[in-house]
Formats: C-alpha cells, sequence, structure tokens
C-alpha cells in the first residue's frame, strides 16, 4: 500500500500509535528490551501446563489477531455469530470493552442480535454469558487471553500488512514493531482467515498465502463485498461512485486507518486530507464542531467508518454532508466448507450430510 497523496492530520495523540512505524522508533528500545523477554516468559508458562487456563462447559472459540491494530476481526465474529445461531446455538461475544461505554465496545456494537459481555477479565464475562443461557462463546480479541481455555483459535492477518508495517516481510514485537508476539505464535492458530485481500497486488496476496500454507494450518480469505454509502443522519444506501471526482475529507478513528484510506482511493475519491483519531476514539462535541466546521469551509463531503458514525452522529450538524462507507466482509465462497468443517469440529456439532 502506497503513501497517500495527501495530507495526514494526527490527532487527539494518535502519532503515539503510529510511532513503531516512524524513524523515531529506536527511542523505544528500552521498553523493547523489557516486553520481549517477558512475552517470550508467559508464552512458555501457558505452552508447559505451569499458567492454567480456565475450562468452561461449553465450546469457546477465539477470533484474534498477532498484530497491534486492525485486523478487520469483527466481520469475522459476525460471521461465527450467524453461523452458530443457524446450527441452533445460542452464542454470546465475549468483549474486553477497550474504550467501550460499559456494554461492549465500538467494535461488538456492530454485531446485531447477539449478547455481548464487556469484561476486562475475560473469566468473569464468560460466566455472566453462561447465566444468561448462552451454549457457546466467542472471545472477541482473544487471542493473547490465554486465561481462558479455548477449543478453536482463529487468527486474522491483514494482507496490506501481515506483520503490522506495510511493505516488510516481517516486525518487530511492540514497541519497535506491532508484533504482540512473536510469528511462531500461530502455531496455536486452529484457521488463519487474511483479510483485505482485495487491496493488495495479486502477487503479493500469492506469495502471503503460500507462506501461510506452509505453516499446515487451514488458511481463508476474506473479502470485501458490497461498498456503499449511507448519509451519517439516514439510512438510505447509495453508491459509491456518487462521490468520484467530489472533494472528501476522510475521518477515522480505527486500528488501521491505511485501508480506509485505499478504498477511498480505489473508489475514485478526491481525498482532501485524511484526519485520524486513535483506535477507538470517543469523539467530543467541540472537536467534531471543528470537523464539520472544516469540511464546510472546504466545500467538502465527509467519509467516516460505521466504527466512528455512532459516536459522530450526536455531534454532527445535519446540515453538513457526511457519508458512512459500509463495506460488507464475507468469507471466501471456495473456503466455506472448510471453515465449516473446522468450526464444526470445535463445537462438537455432527458432520453436515
Amino acid at each position: 500500500m502506497s503513501h497517500p497523496p495527501f495530507p495526514i492530520c494526527r490527532l487527539s495523540g494518535r502519532w503515539r500509535e503510529e510511532l513503531p512505524a516512524s524513524r523515531w522508533r529506536w527511542l523505544l528500545l528500552p521498553a523493547w528490551c523489557i516486553y520481549r523477554p517477558l512475552v517470550a516468559v508467559r508464552g512458555a508458562l501457558y505452552d508447559l501446563g505451569i499458567a492454567p487456563a480456565r475450562q468452561l462447559p461449553v465450546p469457546v472459540v477465539s477470533v484474534g489477531n498477532l498484530t497491534a491494530g486492525g485486523t478487520g476481526k469483527t466481520p469475522l465474529v459476525a460471521h461465527l455469530v450467524d453461523w452458530c445461531r443457524a446450527r441452533g446455538l445460542s452464542p454470546a461475544v465475549l468483549s474486553r470493552g477497550y474504550r467501550g461505554d460499559g456494554t461492549g465496545n465500538d467494535e461488538t456494537g456492530l454485531i446485531d442480535g447477539c449478547p455481548v459481555v464487556c469484561d476486562p477479565d475475560r473469566i468473569q464475562g464468560a460466566l455472566t454469558a453462561l447465566a444468561g443461557g448462552a451454549s457457546c462463546l466467542i472471545l472477541d480479541d482473544g487471542f493473547q487471553h490465554r486465561r481462558l481455555h479455548r477449543d478453536l483459535d482463529l487468527v486474522v492477518i491483514d494482507a496490506t500488512r501481515p506483520w503490522g508495517q506495510p511493505g516488510k516481510a516481517a516486525a518487530a514485537l511492540l514497541p519497535l514493531g506491532y508484533l504482540r508476539e512473536s510469528r511462531r505464535a500461530l502455531r496455536r492458530a486452529g484457521v488463519l482467515a487474511v483479510s483485505r485481500t482485495e487491496a493488495v497486488p495479486a502477487e503479493q496476496l500469492a506469495a502471503l498465502l503460500a507462506s501461510l500454507a506452509a505453516t499446515g494450518i487451514p488458511v481463508v480469505q476474506l473479502q470485501e463485498e458490497d461498498p456503499h454509502l449511507r448519509t451519517l443522519h439516514g439510512d438510505q444506501p447509495s453508491a459509491v461512485a456518487r462521490l468520484r471526482d467530489r472533494p472528501v475529507l476522510l475521518i477515522s478513528g480505527i486500528g488501521n486507518p491505511e485501508g480506509f484510506e485505499d478504498a477511498a482511493r480505489r473508489h475514485g475519491w478526491q481525498v482532501l486530507a485524511s484526519m485520524r483519531f486513535p483506535d477507538h476514539h470517543r469523539y467530543r462535541a467541540p472537536e467534531v464542531a471543528k470537523l464539520a466546521a472544516e469540511t464546510a469551509r472546504r466545500g467538502a463531503v465527509a467519509v467516516v467508518t460505521r466504527k466512528d458514525a455512532a459516536k459522530l452522529l450526536p455531534y454532527w450538524p445535519a446540515a453538513i454532508p457526511a457519508e458512512v462507507l459500509h463495506v460488507r466482509t464475507a468469507i471466501r465462497a471456495e473456503d466455506r466448507p472448510a471453515l465449516d468443517a473446522v468450526l464444526g469440529r470445535a463445537l462438537g456439532l455432527p458432520p453436515l450430510a
């Protein structure tokens, strides 16, 4: 993914999240020297069974990632919810609730029709879900939360930056890079799900898929489908081409804004600037008023992500044009049988006839 040909505005401390990708990253070397051995020791304790994992009476499926920042986990969580309900199960999603409102964070809020239990203590959250009648649990962002035993780990890998930094075959652990654990941790995974496959050249995707297939772990691809716009204050869908050649101001508070910006370029929008806020940012009325005023001053249309829309809506003036980019993410059709089989085994379901 190339460097965007428009200004990037890092607001409310966003620069701190991007520090590992900057030339100043080596200032973080002392912290890295502490973090790296701690991660290794913690992993070894669980691998050897010295640190026990809590076993629950119902199946647990985890959706997580190896890197810090957004990889597209939420659509996969939503797919698992629908998959379980279609087979007569009663799933509940366990969320850490990072920067949330006490009922789930802004990502799990995009999952319809499923209980979301928000608790930093995943075991306590699981017990709450069980008391509410859940027959299976989906652990959101749970790959590193090893205190809770899981029957299957699905790890999402962003094709545009598989190891945390675009254009690099391998990256360092936090805080020098974006890896939460070393790539050896993928040995714990039951399925590797590659997201944003449409955003990279075919040869780059093929090389990534080949390297992942070499692990012997099943690999599935997530594909974005049906991109469209909806007005921030309404619910009428329209084609993304409607904004072609129109000045656009991007606003996002997500883990991987580069993916959002790249989508804007692919749709042919004339992006004036991208306003990057920290991941899970909780917008305040004064800063939203400034964003709306800037949009009006430039004669532009603000385009925001679904994750940000609900948080901007209470403060955004109806008279200033603002659109929400909606994209449906689905499992590639040819990968669904393999994923169905793995899920069925993990959840103790009989094979489909």
